[in-house]
C-alpha cells in the first residue's frame, strides 16, 4: 500500500514549514516463496534384443543408459530475491550431472526387461529451491523409461 507522511515546523517567530513523503510497501504481506518448477513428466522407450541360452532360456540385457534433460528454467521468484536450487534423485537407479543448476542431465541406469513384455522402470526427480530469506518450495518430475524385450 501507499502510505503518506507529513512534517510541519514552526519557528520562533511563527513561520511554518510542511513537508510530505510518500511512500509504497512492495511487500505489506512479507517476503513471498519461491516457485519451483521441476517441468513435465516425461515417458521414454527403448528395446533390448533377448538371446536364448543353452537351456532354451530367453536372457535379456538392460536397456541402454539413457540421459533425460531436467529442466527448471521455470523457475523463479516472484519477488526477485536471488535463489539456490538443488535436484535430488528420489527413485530409481542413476546419477544427476550438475544437482545445483536449474537445467541438468539425469542419466537413468539399469533398466531391466524380461522377453515379450515391457518393464517400466519409475525415476523421480525432486527439484528444491530455496531464497535468500530460507523460503522454501520444491516440486518434483517423474520419468518413465519403457524397456521392452524382443
Amino acid at each position: 500500500g501507499w502510505y503518506a507522511f507529513g512534517l510541519d515546523v514552526t519557528d520562533h517567530i511563527g513561520a511554518v514549514a510542511t513537508d510530505t513523503l510518500v511512500v509504497q510497501a512492495l511487500y505489506p504481506e512479507g517476503n513471498v516463496d519461491p516457485v519451483a518448477d521441476a517441468g513435465a513428466d516425461l515417458i521414454f522407450t527403448d528395446t533390448v534384443t533377448c538371446t536364448i541360452d543353452a537351456y532354451g532360456n530367453y536372457v535379456c540385457g538392460t536397456c541402454p543408459n539413457l540421459g533425460v534433460a531436467l529442466d527448471g528454467s521455470g523457475t523463479y521468484d516472484p519477488d526477485g530475491d536471488a535463489f539456490a536450487s538443488i535436484w535430488t534423485l528420489l527413485a530409481g537407479s542413476g546419477t544427476i550431472t550438475a544437482p545445483t543448476s536449474l537445467n541438468t542431465t539425469l542419466t537413468m541406469t539399469n533398466a531391466t526387461t524380461i522377453y515379450g513384455a515391457t518393464v517400466t522402470h519409475t525415476y523421480q526427480a525432486f527439484l528444491v529451491v530455496t531464497d535468500c530469506p530460507d523460503n522454501v518450495d520444491s516440486d518434483t518430475v517423474t520419468i518413465s523409461y519403457e524397456c521392452t524385450g524382443i
